[in-house]
């Protein structure tokens, strides 16, 4: 019995932890000519916010959910008229990387966790 109350509790605090740790701002950074940038925003109430800045500014915001090492994020019709759009995401570490048909899109590709 003395065995398995820590046990217990270390199993629990590191589910608790591995959770909390994908909360955070991600971003690519600047692109070398300052002209694109990519940055997800991702809140522990399940609320996600997409800010894309290219040729164009676009703003999204939305909803997630986990599904094992996978983010979903839902978002919707933006006030501009962008349509609603699903993001399909993996964070391994402090790297956030876009999956697309169950594998990464370009894994050179990342965001990287700021906050």
């Amino acid at each position: 019995m003395k065995f398995k109350i820590p046990i217990i509790i270390t199993s629990l605090l590191f589910f608790v932890s591995c959770n909390r740790s994908i909360y955070g701002i991600y971003n690519t950074g600047y692109s070398t000519d300052k002209s694109a940038l990519l940055q997800i925003k991702i809140d522990s109430n399940h609320t996600v916010e997409k800010n894309e800045i290219h040729t164009i500014r676009i703003d999204s915001k939305g909803s997630w959910k986990q599904e094992g090492e996978k983010i979903i994020c839902y978002f919707y019709q933006t006030e501009t008229g962008f349509p609603a759009d699903t993001m399909n995401l993996k964070i391994i570490g402090n790297r956030m990387y876009i999956v697309e048909k169950g594998s990464f899109k370009n894994k050179s590709f990342y965001l990287k966790k700021i906050k």
